[in-house]
């Protein structure tokens, strides 16, 4: 806020020359203010001072800045202040403690020293700028509608201004503008700021009416508004769109738990059934007796059996750390046909390590086939048929083959 200058006039013989200074200056809190010290001549040095308080004496007054033949260098403990162009006294960051008198001395070459005053007051803008209602729903910028239950019979808006300085004027209006007299209005300070309140009684017959909170001042920058409508919670109905739109969700929903219920229980009772035939098959893939070691003449039966050629199962048999490896002396050897399925699988689960942990169905049944498990291989077609096959059979068969592959093939698999 600016206010005529105050001119200093100071004359010598017929020379003269003018200190200006502004006699008030109001500052933002938190925000920055320069205050103005301008004259007509030359000038050795300049000189800022902040006093005790306002139109305190100038013996009690602290220098703050100076500016001597150009040279502005801060004085420890009053960094904010500082002088900028035109030798005005430049304050950052202004603090409610700033607000006091302060003082600029001018030394000219050739005059006497002249002395100019400005009082700095300092105000703080409502934060936020628009009053507030609590539980009062925003419907737009500046109206809100305050909700209250049907068996009340009235209620007390209280609408509030907050951090203002100096305190804004808070009072109530109806729509048309007409003062509401039955308002209370309450001011507490707390570090140098206010909080201002003030409260409305509605009664029964003004609902659905609409109040304007009116603050005024400087520290809400003029005027601030804020229209409230009261209103009773409506009732909650459906539409008849609505109705069926629920009840539509709601089968959806119990037929998807069924359907859930149901498969799960479906797939309990089939884990079950093959729970049970694992349970069948295990013990009828009992390991077999007599294959400790192979003899010569069995490994070469196996490699007939098993189409493996003499290099690749003298090879296998060596890294597998096989004694019998060293007996395949000769490439081709008359076979004699005696039942040697056991010994092939035993071979073939070694040869592939994976056959019995990756087996399907069709992989388990070959080597129950060959293993001579008549029975169990029974048992598997006839819970599942011949060409029966899906992914649930083909984890419990790989169980089984795994079994197999460790109980035949014991430290070799």
């Amino acid at each position: 806020m600016l206010t005529p200058l105050v001119f200093c006039w100071m004359f010598v013989g017929a020379a003269s020359f003018n200190l200006l200074t502004e006699e008030s200056i109001t500052a933002v809190l938190g925000r920055n203010v320069s205050l103005p010290c301008s004259f007509s001549v030359p000038v050795l040095a300049v000189y800022w001072y902040k006093h005790e308080f306002s139109g305190a004496p100038d013996d009690d007054a602290i220098l703050i800045a100076s500016d001597y033949m150009g040279f502005t260098d801060p004085i420890p403990g009053f960094e904010r202040f500082r002088i900028g162009d035109d030798y005005r006294l430049v304050i950052n960051d202004v603090l409610l403690l700033d607000e006091t008198t302060y003082s600029c001395i001018v030394v000219p070459h050739h005059f006497d020293n002249q002395r100019g005053y400005t009082d700095l007051r300092v105000i703080a803008l409502a934060n936020p700028q628009v009053p507030i209602i609590s539980s009062c729903e925003t419907t737009e910028p500046g109206r809100c509608s305050f909700i209250i239950e049907e068996d009340e019979e009235g209620v007390t808006l209280d609408c509030n201004i907050y951090n203002a300085r100096p305190p804004a004027n808070v009072t109530w209006t109806s729509s048309d503008g007409s003062v509401k007299n039955n308002t209370e209005q309450q001011i507490y300070e707390k570090d140098g700021v206010f909080n201002i309140s003030s409260q409305l009684w509605v009664s029964i017959n003004e609902i659905g009416e609409d109040f304007v909170c009116v603050a005024t001042g400087e520290s809400v920058n003029g005027t601030s508004t804020l229209v409230v409508t009261v209103k009773y919670l409506p009732e909650i109905g459906l539409s008849s769109g609505s109705t069926a739109w629920i009840a539509t969700s709601l089968l959806f929903l119990v037929i998807i738990a069924v359907l859930t219920i149901v498969y799960i229980l479906r797939k309990r009772k089939r884990q079950d059934q093959l729970a049970d035939l694992e349970d069948e098959l295990l013990p009828l893939v009992a390991p077999k007796q007599g294959m400790q070691q192979l003899t010569e003449t069995d490994i070469l039966d196996v490699t007939h059996e098993t189409n493996l050629d003499h290099g690749q199962l003298r090879n296998l048999l060596t890294e597998l750390h096989i004694e019998a490896a060293d007996m395949l002396t000769e490439k081709d050897r008359n076979t004699r046909a005696s039942d040697l399925k056991l010994k092939a699988f035993h071979v073939l689960c070694v040869w592939r390590k994976t056959e019995g942990i990756n087996a399907t169905r069709g992989t388990l049944r070959n080597a129950l086939h060959k293993c001579g498990y008549i029975e169990a291989l029974g048992i598997l077609d006839e819970r599942w048929g011949l060409n029966s096959q899906d992914n649930e059979q083909n984890v419990i068969c790989s169980k089984i083959g795994s079994q197999i592959s460790r109980k035949v093939c014991g430290r070799l698999v």
